[in-house]
């Protein structure tokens, strides 16, 4: 678009030949709000010749948006309530909306825009309110959260026709969309957008925040505001966009120096707020539906984990297993390179599970708080809890096989820590009704061991056991055996209603992991750690109709 045409059209928007008309009551308000010796009551008069425009600002002044205690029933008190410029953008908003349509028209999806713009909204006045040493202006943030991307209706006006069936119109990433804009258009719609707010005489702080987006927009010299707006802004991708990387709530928590709690509690609490302000837009509330939308980007985000954290075991369990065949690891310049690679696995690790997972796991539960009553978003959230839990597990299991692990011995008696390590399973195994047979042959001598990590190892095979049983009639048997090889000790852990498939048997003798194992995987290599630090070793076997776990241990007796 050359230069004049450019400014021509810029021109148009800011003499508003291209806008939808507004209702000459509308534009009476919008006036009257901008001048400083306007009252509320002559505000009141204007508003209440328009009995929907009453309603609808009454209603949204009672919503939870607002919280108030005691029930706003006139337009005074609810133009006190929502101040001057929250009124003002309210009325051009409802203009704004009442002259364009629902649905999709070309590029343009109208009511996902409102509906976006209504979240965006929302989240930024809960984050301005979080905000410890800086102000950012609770209703400031509310407007400039709701205007933030209006002159992208004002830019799709403009557009020629033939452009208009590829207008971005909030589809793609927004910087996407501004440089399609520029390319095509000549222009992008913040431009428009400041523009078009300094001829509604908005405050400059709202007019500069169109200024800024992406990361620029968030550095720590921009104004509270500004920082805001664009966390909002990129929060609310999380239910219309394409983003799924839930550790955004991480950032966003550590930019307002909050905790990701109380960023997840924002994000789930803005649903059922946005859900009683959206009849002031004459929106129809799909709680459940853009509800359903976020836990599905959280399964999605949940698969991408599992699917890059199976890469990363192999790499890691390679490494480890390598490393822990050598007598000192530590000695060697191509050993400590090893030792270095296995911590670069675990950054990645870190970066890709911890993070992403705290947040979708909180995020879901504090959804799954708020919706007991809808039993098919429950189930979904519940799902997304399991699986986080379960990875979040394995990555705690990669963290514990990585340390250095070294017995401390004492003087420990065998019978008593096998007894222990069954007893702190006994509400697990009683629920999956499970029998349990203790079969102790033989008196044995106290024994030079490291009582807590044996009971951990034999717990963890307990707990594979528990995790592999199939059937409501399983037994586990564990044993001392009477007769045992001189020099060792045998504990027998067998049974039937259960098996023992080849992913956990590779697991105990050759390290390879898959992904139906990483629930079980990393206890069982601590396990084996933990028995080869003792120079003991585990076997298993099965057959059709029983399976078992062999441990041995050197009998030292103290």
């Amino acid at each position: 678009m050359e230069r004049k045409d450019r400014n021509e059209t810029l021109q148009r928007l800011i003499d508003w030949d291209s806008f939808p008309s507004p209702s000459p009551l509308l534009m009476q308000l919008v006036d009257l709000a901008s001048e400083e010796k306007a009252t509320p009551k002559d505000l009141a008069r204007i508003i209440e010749q328009d009995p929907g425009l009453t309603t609808r600002l009454i209603k949204l002044a009672n919503s939870a948006a607002y919280a108030r205690r005691r029930q706003i029933s006139s337009i005074s008190d609810a133009v006190m309530l929502m101040g001057y410029n929250r009124l003002r953008v309210m009325a051009l908003t409802v203009s704004l909306r009442d002259g364009f349509p629902l649905g999709r028209v070309g590029g343009m999806d109208y009511e996902r825009f409102w509906k976006t713009s209504l979240y965006r909204g929302i989240l930024a006045q809960s984050l301005a309110r979080c905000l410890k040493n800086e102000s950012a202006g609770e209703e400031e943030a509310f407007v400039g959260g709701l205007i933030l991307e209006m002159g992208m209706l004002l830019l799709f006006q403009i557009c020629p026709e033939s452009l208009k069936g590829a207008f971005p119109g909030g589809n793609v990433s927004l910087g996407e969309t501004i440089d399609w804009e520029r390319e095509n258009l000549g222009m992008d719609h913040r431009a428009v957008g400041r523009l078009v707010l300094q001829r509604w005489q908005f405050p400059e702080s709202l007019v500069e925040a169109q200024r800024f987006h992406g990361p620029e927009a968030l550095e720590q010299s921009r104004p509270p505001l500004v920082r805001v707006l664009e966390l909002a802004r990129s929060a609310c991708q999380l239910f219309f966009g394409k983003r799924t990387d839930f550790e955004l709530i991480q950032r966003t928590a550590a930019s307002i120096e909050t905790s990701a709690e109380q960023v997840s509690e924002i994000l789930c609490r803005t649903f059922f707020q946005v859900e009683q302000a959206a009849e002031m837009l004459r929106l129809q509330p799909s709680t459940d539906r853009d509800i359903m939308e976020a836990l599905g980007k959280a399964n999605r985000a949940l698969a991408r984990i599992n699917e890059s954290l199976q890469s990363n075991v192999e790499k890691f369990v390679k490494l480890v297993t390598e490393n822990e065949a050598s007598d000192n690891w530590c000695l060697s310049e191509a050993l400590v390179d090893k030792k270095k690679a296995v911590e670069n696995v675990l950054d990645a690790v870190a970066h890709e599970i911890r993070n992403p997972l705290m947040a979708i796991g909180g995020f879901a539960q504090r959804l799954a708080r708020n919706v007991e009553a809808k039993s098919d978003l429950l189930k979904y959230a519940g799902i997304i809890i399991q699986e986080s839990s379960r990875l979040e597990q394995v990555f705690k299991g990669v963290v514990a096989v990585s340390q250095p692990y070294q017995p401390t011995f004492g003087e420990s008696d065998l019978i008593g820590i096998l007894d222990d390590a069954i007893e702190e399973l006994r509400s697990v195994m009683e629920e999956k009704r499970i029998e349990v047979i203790r079969n102790y042959g033989r008196e044995l001598l106290p024994l030079l061991i490291d009582a807590k990590a044996i009971r951990k190892a034999i717990q963890q095979l307990l707990k594979t056991v528990i995790q592999l049983v199939e059937e409501e009639s399983a037994v586990i048997q564990v044993e001392l055996p009477s007769a045992q090889a001189v020099g060792e000790v045998r504990i027998s852990i067998s049974g039937r209603g259960w098996t023992i498939p080849d992913d956990v048997g590779k697991v105990l003798s050759g390290f390879d992991f898959s992904s139906k194992t990483l629930g079980v995987g990393f206890g069982l290599l601590m396990t084996r750690k933990i028995l080869e630090a003792h120079e003991g070793t585990i076997h298993w076997k099965r057959t059709d109709a029983s399976a078992s776990f062999e441990v041995c241990l050197p009998a030292a007796a103290a």
